[in-house]
């Protein structure tokens, strides 16, 4: 389910014309040249980026047993 909430992630931000890309700064992203460094295959995801993802889905599946 991680790597389809980044599938979901890496669609999204590639319907509003991001793309790959690391900023010259060293940063994750850059907002003005739409440019994300972990706009790539989950499986080439840092341990750390996996865990977000995992993150996400724990948390959607909190507030769906709530309901």
């Amino acid at each position: 389910m991680a790597e389809l909430e980044h599938i979901r992630w890496c669609r999204y931000h590639q319907f509003h014309n991001w793309r790959m890309g690391i900023p010259e700064n060293g940063a994750r992203k850059d907002a003005a040249l739409r440019i994300h460094k972990d706009l790539i295959p989950y499986d080439e995801l840092t341990k750390e980026e996996k865990e977000k993802d995992k993150d996400n889905i724990r948390m959607l599946q909190k507030l769906f047993a709530e309901s």
